[in-house]
């Protein structure tokens, strides 16, 4: 296992020890929806860590849905009503997190590192995870990257972490729906300029929002989790 790889595992599987200490087994309804999210997205992190290094589109789908598991809230319907949620979901997720002040301050400090920086920068800048590009409108493809460059350098200027991830998300999702809409190859080596960036940062970012739920998450509303297992707190059977 490369070492990249294998630093990955070691640290879901530290986190995933600091989550049976911090949880009962059988948490109780005010528990369930930040214990769900936490314990999900380590399963998907646990999986993706088990991918080669090489397979990028199934690792970086992995550690997708595990993102999605911390913040993603129940929308059982189809089509409108559930249509462009997932930016205001990861918004809400983000502020709520951020409104916890050792949470931010540790959010703030990380997107204030200068590798960290640079990976955001080049998923942002990535012209093929505009969909601008891909309708051969060059002025306004240049026209989006320059405003959201912009207002990456603000939120780094200003040590804004909510609105820095916000529009971290805006290219993570463009790439994500490139790969689960089929709209790429299974070795997609042409994404790999969007793959390798957005690998690396969601195996740095992951790690970061667990522990902070972890540590400082308990106590606070979060809303009900999506699909609670049957016969626990937050399952209601039908009638």
């Amino acid at each position: 296992m490369p070492p990249r790889q294998d630093s990955f595992a070691g640290t879901v599987s530290d986190l995933t020890v600091l989550y049976l200490a911090a949880f009962p087994r059988t948490p109780t309804k005010g528990q369930q929806s930040l214990s769900d999210r936490i314990r999900r997205a380590l399963s998907w992190m646990n999986r993706a860590a088990a991918v080669s290094h090489e397979d990028r589109p199934p690792r970086y789908v992995d550690l997708w849905i595990a993102l999605n598991a911390l913040y993603g809230q129940r929308y059982y319907g189809i089509g409108s009503e559930t249509k462009g949620k997932d930016y205001k979901d990861f918004q809400e997720f983000v502020h709520s997190l951020a409104q916890i002040n050792r949470a931010g301050a540790e959010l703030k400090r990380w997107i204030g590192k200068r590798h960290v920086q640079g990976r955001i920068r080049h998923l942002v800048e990535n012209q093929f995870l505009y969909v601008e590009y891909w309708e051969g409108k060059t002025d306004a493809l240049a026209g989006a990257i320059k405003h959201q460059s912009e207002g990456l350098e603000r939120a780094f200027r200003n040590h804004q972490a909510g609105q820095a991830l916000e529009l971290l998300f805006n290219r993570l999702i463009a790439l994500r729906n490139q790969i689960v809409h089929g709209s790429a190859s299974a070795d997609t080596r042409r994404n790999k300029d969007a793959l390798v960036p957005g690998i690396l940062i969601l195996e740095e970012l992951l790690p970061l929002l667990v522990t902070l739920l972890i540590e400082h998450g308990r106590g606070r509303p979060w809303p009900d989790v999506p699909y609670p297992g049957i016969r626990t707190p937050l399952h209601t059977p039908p009638r």
